[in-house]
């Protein structure tokens, strides 16, 4: 398998499906260092890459990295929400209230009357 690492001056990422994280079970060890972007998370380069990087290797499975530089410029990739799990993400956006309640880290709890 390919992946992308793309750079910048100042950082680098790893662009990885959404779905494979979800696969390997390591979605929720990723951290908000990292960005997301419709079906992709951009692995920060510190701490998440190597969480997948090990990850992959328990799996037995295999990747290969693309070097994407952008050399002198940063990154449009900073610009991206930061990464948060799939059921959090569709939590903040089908009910905005409970997301302004994720933010201040208390668990919520729910219910139709």
């Amino acid at each position: 398998m390919k992946l992308d690492f793309i750079q910048d001056p100042g950082h680098g990422w790893l662009k990885v499906p959404r779905k494979l994280l979800q696969q390997l079970g390591i979605e929720h060890k990723i951290t908000h260092y990292s960005y997301q972007r419709a079906d992709y998370v951009y692995l920060e380069e510190d701490c998440d890459y190597s969480t997948f990087r090990a990850a992959m290797n328990k799996a037995g499975l295999s990747f290969t990295c693309r070097d994407r530089t952008a050399c002198e410029k940063r990154s449009k990739i900073r610009s991206y929400e930061s990464f948060r799990p799939a059921l959090e993400t569709a939590l903040r956006n089908a009910i905005p209230a409970a997301a302004a309640m994720m933010d201040t880290g208390r668990l919520i709890i729910l219910r139709a009357e």
